[in-house]
């Protein structure tokens, strides 16, 4: 009974704020040794310390009220919120919430680093020869191996939607299946892009009509606690050669402001989107070498409405498909696109509504608006079973020397569809047909495969005839995140 008497004596201290601590914190183990005058307790055998909604389990644990000191040794478990920790040997602060911890695993945030130290506080952890992935297996399908790992907390928006929460790696060795395939100085990635399955640092490969084989490698350079990215698009063709992107940007907490410099982008590769407010259907390639501008992405107006809109301004320049220079002029642009949330009005039933604005300037003196229109009717039965349907209507007044830049469909039809065939297979499937051509204009069909931490997606687009395949991080199977090892209840004495 020496622990109940342990655990009666720290229950009453706790009761007495110390250091302006409120929470009760209780311990108990095998046995439990007390010391009154430094407000100290050490236990030992199948230790288990609550404070308020943390839980630490451990062989041992040495815990001081007065200084919020916690020391936790062998096969240990803390567990907070949705962060657990385990590993050999901790020092915790209950003050302050913050610890190192060795021979470390820590699942947060719906992915796992485990490594050989690791330094965490409320708003972030650093682990120190450490790797990250989402994969539950003994031996992982894939794995990020860096010098060091840091994941910042999550953040939301306005809608509830992930905007922060991001994994920056040093010295990113990618393994796959346990093959090293690639080292990257840094790499970056949301933790929300994870969870939606969009985030991924292996090549995507496939076949195109003007690009041949090609081979794409897209990736994001940060540094912990700075607000400045650099995007990175590579793109090795047989027919064009080395084609990209790079992108840096400044974030602030509404907008960003971004230069990038552009090789040859074919504009008919960018995905179907109901909310594209521009676009082109001809077969040529463009330079921004370069672009300057800032942009917001969903500023919230009020409750349903939000804001999205950016300006720019840079040096463009068109080439044909076989790289021959069509034309060339500095470009400034200003958007502004207004979107409400769905609203439901039947069972099952919702709809939602767009209108937008672009105008566009040219050193040629020439001059180029758009006006855009949308209302989407959509079918959701889930996230992965759903249907949409968007009217989309387009207005304009003025010349663009561009060809990438017109309008060539004034309205259209745009019908997105999502299935789950299986737990394992899922079908996606986006068509844009022209109501004034009455003809299809772009159709893009991609079937996924989920084998366990990975998705395999093989594609279809029309447009540019590409056929593609690629591999992207799966999000942590929801109830399947492995468990810390925990000591049985203390048994009685």
């Amino acid at each position: 009974m020496r622990w109940l008497a342990g655990l009666f004596c720290l229950s009453l201290l706790a009761a007495i704020p110390v250091s302006g601590l409120a929470d009760v914190t209780t311990i108990q183990a095998d046995t439990v040794e007390l010391d009154t005058n430094l407000a100290a307790a050490s236990a030992n055998g199948n230790a288990i310390l609550t404070y308020g909604k943390l839980s630490l389990h451990a062989d041992a644990i040495t815990a001081n009220r007065a200084t919020g000191d916690v020391v936790a040794v062998g096969n240990l478990s803390l567990c907070e919120a949705d962060r657990r920790l385990c590993g050999g040997h901790l020092q915790y602060n209950l003050h302050t919430d913050e610890g190192v911890l060795t021979q470390a695993q820590v699942v947060e945030q719906g992915v796992i680093v485990r490594g050989e130290l690791i330094e965490f506080s409320p708003k972030k952890f650093v682990a120190r020869h450490a790797s990250f992935t989402t994969c539950t297996k003994e031996r992982p399908d894939y794995s990020l191996d860096a010098d060091t790992i840091t994941l910042t907390a999550a953040a939301t928006d306005a809608r509830g939607r992930p905007v922060s929460g991001r994994l920056t790696l040093n010295r990113a060795k990618v393994y796959f299946h346990g093959k090293r395939l690639v080292t990257l100085p840094n790499y970056s990635v949301s933790v929300g892009g994870i969870q939606e399955g969009k985030a991924s640092p292996l090549p995507t490969s496939g076949f195109s009509r003007n690009d041949g084989l090609y081979t794409q490698l897209d990736y994001t350079l940060s540094r912990p606690d700075r607000p400045v990215l650099a995007d990175a698009r590579v793109r090795l063709t047989t027919h064009r050669g080395l084609t990209g992107l790079v992108e840096a940007r400044r974030l602030y907490r509404s907008h960003e402001l971004f230069a990038d410099y552009t090789h040859r982008q074919d504009v008919r590769q960018t995905e179907l989107q109901a909310d594209q407010l521009t676009f082109s259907t001809a077969n040529v390639l463009v330079n921004r070498a370069p672009e300057f501008g800032a942009r917001t992405d969903d500023y919230p107006l009020s409750k349903f409405l939000h804001l999205a809109a950016d300006a720019r301004y840079g040096r463009y320049t068109e080439f044909d498909a076989d790289g021959g220079e069509l034309n060339g002029a500095n470009r400034f642009s200003a958007s502004a696109l207004v979107s409400t949330d769905p609203y439901p009005v039947l069972h099952d039933l919702l709809l939602s509504h767009a209108v937008g604005y672009r105008a566009a300037y040219y050193s040629t003196d020439d001059r180029f608006a758009i006006g855009f229109f949308r209302t989407t009717v959509q079918f959701p039965r889930s996230d992965e079973n759903h249907l949409a349907l968007s009217y989309i209507g387009r207005s304009t007044s003025g010349r663009t020397p561009f060809l990438f830049d017109d309008v060539q469909v004034g309205s259209e039809l745009l019908a997105d569809f999502r299935h789950r065939l299986s737990p394992a297979w899922r079908l996606r499937a986006i068509g844009a047909y022209d109501l004034e051509d009455g003809s299809t204009r772009d159709v893009a069909i991609s079937l996924t495969r989920t084998v366990h931490c990975l998705d395999y997606t093989l594609g279809w687009k029309q447009l540019s005839r590409t056929f593609f395949f690629g591999i992207t991080l799966a999000p942590m199977p929801a109830g399947q995140a492995p468990t810390c090892p925990q000591p049985s209840a203390p048994g009685r004495r």
